[in-house]
């Protein structure tokens, strides 16, 4: 069955609001790494935003043998 020009036409306004909303989301993320804000969000969450209180919080279990790495 064949769609009528108004139907074709919300869908085209439909598929244009959410290619509007997808850049818009992308550039809110792109500005908030660059101000540094979401870098540092992503840091807590990983739990790498400063040294650990307690070097054994991070060692690795007993009987897994972690080789030495030189950046």
């Amino acid at each position: 069955m064949a769609r009528s020009d108004e139907e074709r036409g919300s869908g085209r306004v439909r598929n244009a609001f959410a290619a509007l909303v997808a850049l818009a989301v992308v550039a809110a993320g792109g500005m908030a790494w660059q101000t540094g804000w979401a870098e540092e969000m992503w840091d807590r969450a990983r739990g790498t935003d400063g040294p650990p209180a307690d070097p054994a919080s991070v060692a690795p279990p007993a009987g897994i043998d972690v080789p030495d790495v030189v950046l």
